[in-house]
């Protein structure tokens, strides 16, 4: 069957998707939570499934254009890719050090390698992989140095002699046809950005420091609720990313939300919906580039991880947390050793840049316990530290 002739414009979702760094070797799916949040006592890495849905007239939702409804239209989707991290060119005002990478999934599965500028470690970047079905898997998180025995400092939130493999950019898709001319109907994109871990994933930050609700503001959406079920659905897909983010403070975790404005985003006019949230990308001043978003966060994002010791707001990294699925003690988040307790415990916490790029992935995942609502419950948590305890 030919593509249906109701189909006016395609919009990807969600509009704005957050992957997360880890070491692991594993990796789970935002918005499908695992059973466990680590394998082999390490953080597993958060992927992001892209997908497209179908408007008609006045941006009424028609529904999902899953590759099986795809298929039956004899079209399937080529997922196209462009990334960037602009952090070392930043820091060192130099653009050849921006690290850069792009593609499509026409021949199948991408890899995403960049490089930074002459770093010795830096010629071969790893910035993730893009599946034919649309699903971005982040990198295994690591850091590159200008050298190999640049030092790494015990503490800074700026190095521009060291750089990770965070990343943000564009997301966008092309249909092609297994027989004929493909259709001409108009994509919308999306932006991904990947980040550090979100070790509280069912806890969102309150009021302006939500990044939700923050955009809202900068936006001035009326947020309205649709009526039609698959403008609902795709609102829900956009906003559940945006709500586990965080937003006004400088740097930031996922986004520089504090440096952003109205003119990095669609226009209601162009979206059709004065409540989606869409960043657009880099024409003439209007819209952002790959990198953009991220360029003001650290490098290597772990030392804001590290910085922010001081009882910070954000939820992705906790500060104090209770043991033992909340019905244990209080205890500092980053301690070395499992069992003690206390905001000062007698093993130590991790403590230096080097020690969170090596361990922070061991540290404890923080759920909801129903028999403690309020309580930052700490589980999957048993292990020390690996050498350093």
């Amino acid at each position: 069957m030919p593509i249906d002739p109701t189909i006016k414009k395609i919009k990807i979702h969600p509009a704005i998707g957050f992957a997360r760094l880890s070491v692991s070797q594993d990796y789970y799916i935002f918005g499908d939570p695992p059973e466990k949040y680590k394998s082999n006592d390490q953080m597993k890495r958060q992927a992001v499934q892209f997908r497209l849905f179908a408007y008609g007239d006045n941006n009424k939702g028609l529904y999902e254009l899953t590759p099986e409804k795809l298929n039956e239209m004899g079209l399937k989707a080529v997922w196209t890719i462009k990334l960037g991290n602009q952090k070392i060119g930043r820091l060192n005002s130099d653009a050849s050090y921006n690290i850069l990478a792009s593609g499509d999934t026409s021949g199948g599965d991408l890899d995403l390698v960049g490089k930074c500028g002459d770093f010795q470690q830096g010629q071969a970047i790893r910035l993730g992989h893009m599946t034919a079905k649309g699903l971005f898997i982040p990198p295994i998180a690591g850091i590159f140095k200008r050298r190999a025995d640049t030092p790494v400092p015990s503490s800074g939130m700026y190095n521009g002699d060291i750089a990770d493999n965070s990343s943000d950019g564009m997301v966008g898709a092309r249909l092609v046809s297994t027989s004929g001319a493909p259709p001409s109907v108009p994509i919308s994109p999306a932006w991904l950005a990947t980040g550090p871990q979100d070790f509280a994933p069912v806890w969102n930050d309150v009021g302006d420091k939500n990044l939700l609700l923050y955009l809202e503001q900068v936006l001035n959406t009326p947020n309205t609720q649709p009526t039609n079920p698959v403008n609902k659905t795709a609102q829900e897909i956009d906003r559940s990313v945006l709500h586990s983010g965080t937003a006004v403070f400088n740097p930031g975790i996922e986004i520089s939300g504090a440096f952003m404005s109205p003119n990095d985003f669609y226009p209601k006019e162009e979206t059709g919906d004065p409540d989606e949230i869409r960043l657009r990308p880099k024409n003439g001043v209007m819209g952002v580039e790959p990198g953009g978003v991220t360029s003001r966060l650290c490098s290597p994002w772990q030392g804001d991880f590290l910085a922010c010791t001081c009882y910070w707001w954000p939820n992705q990294r906790p500060d104090m947390v209770f043991k033992d699925d909340g019905t244990g003690a209080e205890a500092t988040w980053l301690r070395k050793i499992a069992d003690q307790s206390g905001p000062n415990p007698p093993g130590g916490k991790l403590d230096t840049i080097q020690q969170f790029v090596d361990y922070v992935d061991e540290l404890g995942i923080v759920m909801k316990n129903p028999a403690a609502p309020n309580k930052a419950a700490e589980t999957e948590r048993s292990n020390d530290i690996g050498g350093i305890a």
